[in-house]
C-alpha cells in the first residue's frame, strides 16, 4: 500500500527550465505592460507593477506558473525598490532637514496612531496592544511608493522633496 501511494502522492509537478523561463518572462512583460500602461494614463509606473503582481500573485488564477517564482520575483521587485529608496538618501539630507522631518513625523505618527487606535476600537473592537498595532500600521507610509512617485514627476531634488524623504526615513526608523 505503502508503494502504491508514493507513485501518487505527492502529485507529479511539472518543474524545469521551460515553465522556469516562461514564468520569468511572463512577470517581466506582464509588469512592462502594465507599468507602460499606467505611464500612458498618467499615473505612477509603480501601480502597473503592483497590478501585475495582482494578477500574477496567489490571489488571482493564472497560466499555471510557478508559485515559487512568482513569489521569488515579488521579493526581487521589492528588493529593488528599496534599493531605489536608498540610492536617493543619504544621511546628510536627513541632518538637512531634520528641524522640519523629526517633529513633524514623530508628530504626524502620534495623531495617526491615536486615531487609527479609536477607530480600530470604535470600528473592529480591537483592545490594547491591538489597536495599537492597528494604529501603527495606518500611520507610516511607503517609503518606496511615495519616493518613486516623487522621483518621477521630479520632485525630489527640491526643498519639498528632501523634507518628504526625511519625513519618510524617520516613520521607517520609528
Amino acid at each position: 500500500m505503502a508503494a502504491r501511494r508514493s507513485r501518487h502522492y505527492p502529485p507529479p509537478m511539472h518543474h524545469g527550465p521551460n515553465l522556469m523561463l516562461a514564468t520569468v518572462v511572463a512577470c517581466i512583460l506582464l509588469a512592462f505592460i502594465l507599468g507602460a500602461g499606467a505611464r500612458a494614463m498618467r499615473m505612477p509606473a509603480l501601480i502597473g507593477y503592483i497590478a501585475a503582481g495582482l494578477v500574477l500573485g496567489p490571489v488571482l488564477p493564472t497560466f499555471g506558473a510557478e508559485r515559487g517564482m512568482i513569489a521569488a520575483m515579488a521579493e526581487v521587485g521589492v528588493a529593488l525598490l528599496l534599493f531605489g529608496v536608498g540610492l536617493h538618501f543619504r544621511p546628510a539630507d536627513l541632518l538637512t532637514v531634520w528641524r522640519v522631518a523629526v517633529p513633524g513625523a514623530l508628530a504626524q505618527i502620534a495623531l495617526a496612531v491615536t486615531i487609527g487606535a479609536a477607530i480600530g476600537g470604535a470600528t473592529l473592537g480591537l483592545t490594547g496592544a491591538a489597536a495599537l498595532a492597528f494604529g501603527l500600521a495606518l500611520a507610516i507610509s511607503s517609503t518606496a511608493v511615495a519616493t518613486k512617485v516623487l522621483e518621477e514627476r521630479g520632485r525630489l531634488g527640491g526643498e519639498a522633496g528632501r523634507i518628504a524623504l526625511g519625513w519618510l526615513v524617520m516613520q521607517d526608523l520609528v
